[in-house]
């Protein structure tokens, strides 16, 4: 029986493997701050603007972990492809393709033919009222529709 040793990575070979991707993300950091300058917008408004566009809001957050989410899958495709020795093209064809079946899945999949003529539908509504409106309020109300959409 043989045994396979497995050498570990010194700290040393840890710092040198680290300084690749993190002087990649320094540069295009970098070069893009030029590009800002040479626009003639000023730095700081235009880091505040992508801050704010970031993490300004709930639905900037979920923009942005919904953008990092499909092109991370972009990149898992990619580190499969390669594992495998085989050539993946185009990571925008995937995203495309992804959005084209998403699209379709959502227009003509099973939740998109639930009803059928003479299905009862519950339509639930939700709505933010202050006091004045609560006092208001009286009950929900139940519309019974009949042929051709017609209130009964």
């Amino acid at each position: 029986m043989t045994a396979l040793a497995v050498a570990r990575p010194t700290l040393g070979a840890w710092r040198s493997e680290l300084w690749v991707p993190v002087g990649a993300v320094v540069v295009a950091l970098l070069g893009g701050l030029a590009l800002v300058a040479a626009a003639g917008v000023s730095l700081p408004a235009a880091v505040a603007a992508f801050a704010d566009g970031a993490w300004g809001s709930a639905y900037a957050v979920g923009a942005s972990l919904n953008r990092a989410v499909a092109l991370g899958f972009v990149g898992l495709g990619f580190i499969v492809a390669h594992r495998a020795n085989l050539t993946n093209v185009g990571g925008e064809g995937q995203i495309a393709m992804g959005g084209i079946v998403s699209t379709a899945l959502c227009l003509y999949g099973g939740a998109a033919h639930m009803g059928s003529p003479g299905d009862e539908i519950i339509i639930m509504a939700y709505g933010y009222l202050n006091e004045a409106e609560v006092a208001k309020f009286k009950s929900p109300k139940v519309v019974r529709l009949g042929e051709k959409n017609k209130l009964k």
